[in-house]
This record gives structure tokens, C-alpha cells and sequence, in this order.
């Protein structure tokens, strides 16, 4: 598990293409995760819509057999890439991050708002958690609450760590 003290429940980290096509990848990250005595459901890997199309077999493959083993997945950026319905339906997600140009915009209402609306229900549709990148302000963290967006990230809780708690 991710040190007690440190008050981390989990960490994310990005995962490239060249590293889900790895030969074994898998079998070394359990090997890390076993070897510092890492909880997997501490560990979610981040992959961006990008890396999806490219290697799609492959991909999935790795995430399903991480998963199986307690790892977590989260696609990073949703909304800026090749987004696709059937990557929601077909990958072994926990979580998807909302781009920060959308949450950028999200206190001039609008469109910006109703797509950043729309992801959340849809997040919750599929039982996914939903982190909102580049949150700068209290205004935009509470329109991101109203919608039930329930996880942040961004500078505003390293300006007000009173936030952060």
C-alpha cells in the first residue's frame, strides 16, 4: 500500500504505446508492485485516447490482464482525442479525466458547460469516477461539484490547500 503517512490513496501514471507493447510489461509491473509492496488498487494507469487506435488488441489485452490483477485504469484527456463510445463500453476503465480545455471553459456556461456536464453523466452511466483537470478556481469547483463531479486536480488546491483536505 502507498504509505500511510503520505495520505495518498492512490497514484496515477501515464503509460505510453511503446510501453503496453512492451514484452513483458504485465509480468514486470506486477513484479515492481510485489517487490516495493505496492497495493494495485493504489496504481492507476493512465492511457490517452491516442494509444487506443493504435494498438487496440494489444491494449486491451494488457489493461485485462492488469486489471485482473487489481491494477485500475483511467483515460486521461477524454474528450481531445479519438473519442469512441465503444472504448467506454470495451475497456476495463475505473475513471476518465476531463480534458483541462473543457473545464477551462466551464464558467461561461455554453456549450463548454454542457459537455463537461455530458461527460459526468456519462462517467456515471458507465460506474466510472471522473477527475477534472486544471481546476484554477473556486467558481470552477463549484460548478464541477454541482454537476457531482467527485475528484479535482489543478493548481487551485495547491494555491488553498484548504481545499486539498
Amino acid at each position: 500500500m502507498i504509505s500511510k503517512r503520505s495520505g495518498l490513496k492512490s497514484i496515477s501514471i501515464n503509460v505510453s504505446p511503446t510501453q503496453y507493447s512492451a514484452e513483458g510489461f504485465v509480468d514486470r509491473v506486477i513484479t515492481f508492485a510485489k517487490q516495493f509492496d505496492i497495493e494495485p488498487r493504489s496504481i492507476i494507469f493512465e492511457i490517452t485516447e491516442d494509444v487506443v487506435p493504435s494498438s487496440i488488441d494489444n491494449v486491451v489485452d494488457v489493461m485485462h490482464r492488469l486489471t485482473q490483477y487489481g491494477f485500475r485504469f483511467s483515460i486521461d484527456d477524454f474528450g481531445t482525442g479519438y473519442s469512441s463510445l465503444r472504448y467506454l463500453k470495451n475497456l476495463p476503465l475505473g475513471e476518465l479525466k476531463i480534458d483541462k480545455s473543457f473545464v477551462d471553459d466551464v464558467t461561461a456556461e455554453g456549450r463548454a458547460a454542457a459537455i463537461v456536464k455530458t461527460i459526468i453523466d456519462m462517467a456515471h452511466n458507465f460506474n466510472l469516477d471522473v477527475v477534472a483537470e486544471g481546476v484554477e478556481s473556486e467558481e470552477q469547483l463549484n460548478i464541477l461539484a454541482k454537476y457531482q463531479c467527485e475528484l479535482y486536480q489543478g493548481f487551485f488546491f495547491w494555491l488553498f490547500p484548504k481545499w486539498s483536505g
